[in-house]
């Protein structure tokens, strides 16, 4: 927090694979360029739904689904000009959006209209963007 000193509960240490010995000899160290990144920091993923099914019942939704534990799930309801944005931590999440009809949050393959999983890899604190999804009508819906 650029106040010179280690707080625990704010600031984090990682080691480096350089060392900076800094002596009377050497009292500087310049032309420094270091970037660091907390590696628990969510990240953004930005995108929009692409939806010419016609259908304008119900509620369209994006959710990703972690694939190291399939019980993390994060929603988002599509804005009306279809975009999306997702606050998502590092990891391999399964992207996916449809047309929520009974207003339930949960995906009925079989009604509701949805596209097909997409894997986004999320590095700490990515800014993903222009991620499109495609709904694609439901076998069991005409």
């Amino acid at each position: 927090d650029g106040n010179r000193s280690y707080e625990p509960e704010r600031d984090i240490l990682y080691p480096v694979d350089t060392t900076f010995v800094l002596d009377p000899g050497m009292p500087v160290a310049a032309g420094l360029d270091l970037r660091l990144v907390n590696p628990r920091a969510q990240s953004m993923v930005r995108g929009a739904v692409l939806d010419s099914l016609g259908v304008e019942a119900g509620t369209l939704w994006v959710f990703a689904t972690s694939d190291s534990d399939t019980t993390v799930r994060i929603f988002t309801e599509v804005q009306k000009q279809g975009g999306f944005e997702l606050q998502l931590r590092p990891g391999l999440w399964w992207l996916r959006a449809f047309r929520d009809m009974d207003k339930n949050r949960a995906l009925k393959t079989s009604e509701e209209h949805a596209s097909e999983p997409l894997g986004i890899r999320v590095h700490p604190a990515d800014d993903i963007k222009d991620v499109v999804l495609v709904l694609v009508r439901s076998r069991g819906v005409p």
